[in-house]
Parts: C-alpha cells; structure tokens; sequence
C-alpha cells in the first residue's frame, strides 16, 4: 500500500512540473512572436519587399528604410547602406542596412535586388505589312530587324516561317520569330494576298480609268477599297477637300461607340446621317465636344479631322477611308450595327447609285464647290468606294454614278 501512495505522488508531481513547464514555454513563444517584435526598443525595418524584382537598364530606386532607438529617437538617417545595384548588369545584388545606437549596439537588416531581362526584342518590318501579287509570282522576302535592350541587334537570329504556295490563291503569313539570351521572344507577321486575277489586266484597267478620268476633266478624288482581301486603290488620294457634312460619320461612330445613346442622341445621329441635318450636327458636335471629336478622328488614325476652322473641317481619300472602314467594322460587330446601318442605306443625295448595283451604306457631304459621296457597297465581296470633288458636281449625279460604276469594274475583276 505503501508503495503503491508513493508512485501516485510522484506521478501527480511529474504532471504538474510538465503542465508547467510547458505554460513557460507557451508564454515564451507568446511573448516573442507578439510582444518582443512589438516592444523592440531598438531596431532597424525594411520599407518595401525584402526581395526585389527590377528590369535590366532600369533605374533602382531604394524604397528605404526605418531606423529607431527608444533612447536616440529616430536613426534613420544615421543607417547606413553596403552594397550597390548595378542594373546594366545582371545578376542578384544583395544590400545590407546597418545601424548603431548610442550603446554601440548594432542592428542590420537585408534587400534582394534581382536585376533581369524580362523586355522583348523590338520586330520591325523591312517593307510593307500587306503585300498584293498574283499568282505564279513570288515576293522576294524584305525580312526585318530585331533589336533587344540587352543583347542589342538580333536580326541575324530570326526565325522566319511561311508555307506560302504561290501557285494558289489565298491569304498567307510569313512569321518573323526571335528569341534573346534571357528566353524573352517576340515575333511579327507579314500577310501575302495572292490573287488569280492578270495584273496586266488590272495595271491596264487602272491606267485606263486614270486616262479617262482626265479625258472627262473630272476633278476629283478616288478611293477603293476591298474588304475582304484589303486591295486598295487610290486616285490623288492625298489632295484635301472641304469635308462639309462627311464629319456627320464621326458622330454617329462616337455617339455609339461611346454608348451615350439616348433617345435625343439617336434622334439627331439618324437626322445627321439619313438627311444630312445641319442642326443635328451642331447638336451631336456641342454634346461630344469639338476636342473630343477631333481626338477621336486623330486616334482613329485621320489627319485632317476638323481641321479648317468650323465644325465640319476638311479631308482626303485616306481620311475617308480610314473613317468608313471602323464604320464598316462597327456596323459588323456592334449590337447597334443593324440599326445604324439603316440610317446610312438610304437614297438622300446617294449618287454612288446605279441600276443593279448593291445596296450602299453612304454619307454625302456638299458645300460650293465640293460634292463628295463615300459608301460601303454591300457586293458578295464588299467594298468602300470614295468619290472626292471639288468641281461643283453636287447638279451632276451623273458623274459620281459614272465613277461608281468604273469602281464596280474594278471590283468585279477580282475573283477570290
């Protein structure tokens, strides 16, 4: 019995040296990883990450540091920093802070700084972007350059990747693909349009329309364009006309680009368009603003958007061209397309028009002199059509559907 009262004392002492032994060790972990860092009287702190991530030939500036004693105060400026960054040269750079107190106590703390070369290499195309040739003919490749912020030219190590058969019509890409000495690539595509047409069935058809347009002493401006396959021609394509109401399509465009469509808003973009109404324009123009719609004409890619010292401005061929191709793609894409559609499909001063021909997404503009009419013809294959003038032709529908029908023929001698 005797024994057996020993044994549960000392079981009963051996539990209760344990339960306190670990209560020491739970106030000690306690007390270092939620007091001691918090009642630090002396210590240096990073601000920022301690591991940095910065680009090669990039700046490095330090995000600092915050130094303290609770005798001295603030000591940040008395840190003091070993080490250096490099960033023309890659690598890891490690920078050390370290502070000293009245005491001579010290204190440090550490920043990785990982210098890399994480920027692609710059592509740039020898020659144009498109390229239009008929088959059996080939393009003798122009190439391009490459140039990379860390191991400089890289042209010579282009990799470039085409199955182009130039016997067969179509669409085809040359991929120009580069890689630099840190892994980062980069590429860049050349599209080929090969056509089954004769091109000296096209060169002469050209030259043909150019000679007779000058027979007709017709002064005007010609644009075309084919949407499907991108072939464009254009006639004194950079000779600037008064736009008068051409610059109704951008508002329309930046009406419901810009969603600010309202009943009011539709109301004046179908008269500003279907019937070309002066008021309706100045209304759009004073709601979008005139800098506005003048940025929006410029970054669309147009030079001469309300340049000319009124609300209506002036432009060419190109301008036109670039206005009715986002018009064509937003009239495809849109949830809006069919309905705006509807207000430029109409036959108010529409002399693109002509027996059998498709029907037209058009804008006319006139004042004086100048008579324009650009569209979108609606063929299998559509196209844009822009007739420019400034030979007081607005009396003269005969002439625009004269030049529509000449664009048609063109149009018609492409078989894709």
């Amino acid at each position: 019995m005797t024994k057996r009262k020993i044994n549960k004392k000392f079981f009963r002492l051996v539990c209760i040296i344990f339960a306190w032994v670990v209560l020491i060790d739970i106030c000690l972990v306690t007390y270092h990883f939620f007091f001691k860092e918090k009642f630090k009287t002396f210590y240096i702190e990073l601000v920022g990450a301690p591991e940095m991530t910065i680009g090669y030939g990039d700046t490095y500036s330090d995000p600092g540091f915050v130094a303290y004693d609770a005798k001295d105060g603030d000591l940040t400026a008395n840190v003091v920093t070993d080490g250096s960054v490099d960033t023309l040269k890659l690598g890891q750079y490690t920078l050390v802070y370290k502070v000293t107190n009245s005491r001579n106590k010290e204190d440090s703390v550490s920043r990785v700084v990982n210098v890399v070369d994480n920027k692609i290499p710059e592509m740039t195309l020898n020659g144009e972007e498109k390229i239009f040739i008929f088959n059996g003919k080939k393009y003798e490749d122009e190439g391009c350059i490459a140039l990379d912020n860390y191991d400089g030219d890289l042209s010579g190590s282009i990799v470039v990747n085409n199955d182009i058969d130039y016997e067969k019509a179509g669409i085809y890409t040359i991929k120009y693909e580069v890689k630099d000495s840190s892994g980062n690539e980069s590429s860049i595509e050349r599209k080929i349009y090969i056509d089954t047409m004769d091109d000296s069935s096209v060169d002469n058809y050209v030259i043909s329309l150019e000679k007779y347009i000058k027979a007709k002493n017709y002064k005007v401006s010609l644009g075309y364009y084919n949407i499907e396959n991108e072939y464009t021609y254009k006639y004194k394509n950079e000779t600037v006309y008064y736009g008068a109401s051409l610059i109704k399509t951008l508002d329309a465009l930046y009406i419901y680009e810009n969603n600010m469509i309202t009943n009011t808003t539709r109301n004046w973009v179908k008269d500003a368009i279907s019937v070309s109404s002066n008021s309706a324009h100045a209304n759009l123009i004073k709601t979008i603003g005139f800098q506005n719609l003048k940025k929006y004409g410029n970054n669309l890619g147009t030079k001469y958007t309300l340049i000319g010292g009124d609300n209506y401005g002036n432009t060419t061929v190109d301008d036109q061209l670039v206005v009715f191709k986002k018009l064509y793609s937003f009239l495809e894409s849109s949830e809006y397309g069919d309905e705006l559609k509807g207000y430029f499909i109409n036959d108010y001063s529409n002399y693109l028009i002509y027996e059998g021909l498709p029907k037209v997404a058009h804008k006319y503009g006139w004042f004086d002199v100048y008579y324009h009419n650009v569209g979108i013809v609606y063929d299998e294959h559509p196209y844009i059509i822009v007739v420019l003038s400034n030979g007081n032709y607005s009396s003269k529908p005969e002439i625009f559907r004269d030049l529509s029908k000449k664009i048609y023929e063109l149009h018609k001698l492409m078989h894709y």
